[in-house]
């Protein structure tokens, strides 16, 4: 849903992990969203602490293109304005398509 409450189409991806102690293996979830075309983030929580954690699978770039991170880099802390920065990437990134397409 779009900020008027009207469907915009725009799909966003969410994988969402319990954190048990054991590592989150971002490669075999870039494996298995490496053909979609919309942005995927992995969002994992930890279920002793309550802190959630993300990393972007398809990372929506400034220039319309999608990244697909194969990276063994760490999840970043997910904080209060995290959720608020992340939909802006995406919505910046479905504009810069819409530029693209006219």
């Amino acid at each position: 849903m779009g900020e008027n409450g009207k469907q915009t189409g725009r799909l966003f991806g969410v994988e969402v992990k319990a954190l048990n102690g054991t590592p989150v293996s971002v490669k075999s979830f870039a494996e298995q969203y490496k053909d979609v075309s919309f942005p995927v983030l992995l969002v994992a929580f930890d279920n002793k602490t309550n802190d959630g954690y993300f990393r972007w699978i398809k990372e929506p770039k400034n220039d319309g293109r999608l990244l697909l991170n194969y990276t063994k880099g760490n999840l970043i802390k997910l904080k209060n304005d995290s959720l608020n920065h992340l939909v802006q990437q995406v919505k910046d990134w479905y504009e810069q398509q819409s530029v693209f397409s006219k």
